[in-house]
């Protein structure tokens, strides 16, 4: 199985009221539609995308070029700390203001959730005959999904970091259970 991870297009998030409902910048929509193109080349079979506005517009585009492609929206691949504040009072709305302690918190409750992500893709891939995949997300959850699949565990998550820029992408092959990360943050 190829997987693509695709992080999502440019955000302005100092004009965005809510960090975590932020939307594509102009720039960030013209970057999704290099991906989109690049996703057609790769001629991908099934699109997974967080279901945060910045993700799914991304995702969008990519299905404006693949039309009939399989499409899961997924909440697990929401942005790490999105659930957190509402688990935990105390907080912070920004994940810049977190203690280490609840950085801690956060990454493991999203590894669970894109664990079971990853878990999902294999048995639909092997049982579908699915061969390429784009995931679209955010940076810390593809951070993790490379985590996985390099066999390193999300407590490293903070000194183990992939620096992905805005429409990057990620190609991670899975094949007969040996995993080869081909290219990470290549440009859209």
């Amino acid at each position: 199985m190829h997987v693509y991870l695709v992080r999502h297009g440019h955000v302005d998030y100092g004009r965005a009221p809510d960090r975590y409902a932020a939307g594509l910048s102009e720039e960030g929509r013209a970057q999704s539609q290099r991906v989109a193109a690049l996703c057609r080349e790769w001629d991908i079979q099934l699109l997974v995308a967080s279901t945060m506005v910045r993700a799914e517009q991304t995702a969008d585009a990519i299905q404006a070029l693949l039309p009939d492609i399989v499409r899961w929206d997924l909440d697990d691949l929401q942005e790490v700390g999105i659930e957190e504040p509402a688990i935990d009072p105390m907080m912070h709305p920004h994940p810049e203001q977190w203690t280490a302690e609840q950085r801690t918190l956060a990454y493991e409750r999203t590894w669970t959730r894109v664990a079971a992500t990853i878990a999902r893709l294999e048995v639909y891939a092997g049982t579908y005959g699915v061969e390429r995949v784009a995931v679209v997300s955010h940076q810390a959850v593809l951070n993790l999904m490379l985590l996985y699949w390099l066999g390193l565990d999300w407590r490293v998550a903070d000194s183990t970091h992939f620096a992905l820029d805005w429409c990057a992408t990620a190609k991670v092959v899975v094949d007969e259970g040996l995993t080869r990360v081909e290219w990470v943050n290549r440009p859209s």
